[in-house]
């Protein structure tokens, strides 16, 4: 169906509006042939500046963006042949949904006989084959967000840039309409760059995933490289439901230099020497590590109880362990249907989030020992943009 696929390349992108406010700070990114990029981070952070920019709605302070091997930094948007989806559908009132796709090919003159080739086509694969002679008003959100992608489609476009199209659906709709989105992407490869504040759907859907906050790019890389190896504590607290949680100690020898252990709180978790910081440096002061939810348990889970039979010595003189323990209070509980998320505090008042079966699940104001299991633990640094120290055994991801 789609034929005109192109990369994009961002060189240096930067955007200041006036009154010096920097919404992007040279952005570089390249979205290959046939990719889905999905771009995320908060509200405000410069994403949809960004989309803009490539199709040509907003002119860029600085830098250059490439399409298809064409600088078209200084081209309007009808030349850049993009097709541009936006977060409410964009579709002609008065006119009915068989026209609406219809209307950009019309007016760069295709042929009757193509159009009608080419609206059948996108319609068929968008399930809204049966709503061509309805207008907009007659169809549900779901099937106005279709019709909308299938007015893209229709183009042939050299890319697409989708702006948050289904963030305005209820979550099952938008979860449907995410399967039909990377099933029809998977089909045609098409170029395309998605824009979301949702991480999950950024997740679910990016080949690759781009986390952009207040305006500069923090990581570009696969979903499992940035869930397992964020480069800073924003990505680290930003990807994953529920995320990471970051806790500030040091590291500390025992047993004459044989076993290092992360000390926080009043507990004690060993670190395997392959896990260490490999910036020796880096361990002689305050630290931090990250640790995910499935990293943690709590009494009552799969895993067994993390009661006084795990003990505090973890890591004592001749104990081999690959947990330790961490004493916390339940201060919350956030149910989710089947689980919950268990918000704990420690001793110092350090926030974790561990999710939980939630028949399972401890009573707010409850005092538990936590099992912590260090063994895919990462360390950043306290300071600065708290980037994350590699470890002196870190390997290529596979």
């Amino acid at each position: 169906m789609v034929t005109g696929m192109a990369e994009i390349i961002l060189d240096r992108i930067g955007k200041v509006y006036p009154g010096s406010v920097r919404a992007l700070d040279g952005i570089e990114m390249r979205i290959d042939d046939g990719e889905l990029l999905v771009v995320t981070g908060p509200s405000g952070a410069g994403k949809s500046t960004l989309l803009r920019i490539i199709a040509g709605l907003e002119a860029p302070s600085s830098g250059r963006v490439v399409i298809g091997e064409r600088d078209v930094t200084r081209l309007s948007p009808r030349l850049r042949d993009v097709a541009m989806v936006f977060q409410q559908p964009a579709l002609y009132p008065h006119l009915s949904i068989r026209e609406n796709l219809a209307f950009p090919l019309r007016r760069r003159r295709v042929p009757p006989q193509e159009i009608r080739r080419r609206v059948d086509e996108a319609s068929e694969a968008l399930g809204i084959g049966h709503l061509l002679d309805r207008r907009p008003d007659a169809l549900s959100g779901g099937e106005q967000t279709r019709a909308s992608l299938g007015r893209a489609i229709v183009r042939r476009p050299a890319a697409f840039l989708l702006d948050e199209p289904l963030s305005h659906l209820d979550a099952p709709l938008r979860s449907q309409l995410r399967s039909e989105l990377m099933g029809l992407h998977r089909r045609e490869r098409v170029t395309a760059l998605l824009v979301t504040h949702d991480q999950e759907e950024a997740m679910a859907m990016g080949e690759r995933i781009a986390v952009i906050d207040r305006g500069s790019l923090q990581q570009i890389g696969p979903p499992r490289e940035l869930y397992l190896r964020p480069a800073n504590l924003f990505v680290a607290g930003f990807l994953g439901r529920p995320p990471m949680s970051l806790l500030r100690g040091r590291l500390r020898s025992r047993d004459g230099g044989a076993q290092r252990c992360f000390e926080v709180d009043g507990g004690s978790i060993p670190i395997a020497a392959e896990r260490e910081p490999a910036d020796g440096d880096a361990t002689r002061g305050e630290i931090i590590l990250g640790i995910r939810s499935e990293s943690i348990s709590l009494p009552g889970d799969a895993r067994g109880d993390a009661g006084d039979g795990a003990g505090r010595g973890a890591c004592d003189p001749g104990r081999v362990a690959a947990e330790g323990t961490l004493d916390a209070s339940v201060a919350r509980l956030e149910l989710l249907g089947r689980d919950a998320d268990v918000h704990l505090r420690t001793a110092g008042g350090q926030p974790l989030v561990h999710r939980i079966d939630r028949r399972r699940a401890p009573a707010p104001g409850a005092i538990i020992r936590l099992r912590i299991d260090a063994a895919s633990a990462l360390f950043f640094e306290p300071a600065g943009d708290g980037r994350r120290l590699p470890a002196a055994g870190e390997e290529e991801m596979p």
